[in-house]
């Protein structure tokens, strides 16, 4: 089965896509040409992870006594 469609298609058959991706396929969503959107189904009981901030902001990471809630957020914007 085909697993590309353009914009206008996927909107006219969205309802047949979303029964297909809960069914575990990917669909991949495409304007101009171009892949656009990709749609997925969702993975049941995996829990998106969670940071205890109120321990980690109490950490001190030892070679830089910053604590550690700094160098996560700064590792995670040089990332953006």
């Amino acid at each position: 089965m085909r697993n590309q469609f353009p914009v206008r298609e996927a909107k006219n058959r969205f309802s047949e896509l979303v029964r297909r991706v809960a069914e575990g396929e990917e669909i991949i969503i495409t304007s101009h040409g171009e892949a656009r959107a990709r749609l997925c189904p969702i993975i049941r009981g995996v829990r998106p992870f969670e940071v205890d901030w109120k321990w980690l902001r109490g950490m001190r990471v030892a070679d830089t006594q910053r604590p550690a809630e700094t160098l996560v957020r700064a590792e995670r914007d040089a990332r953006d």
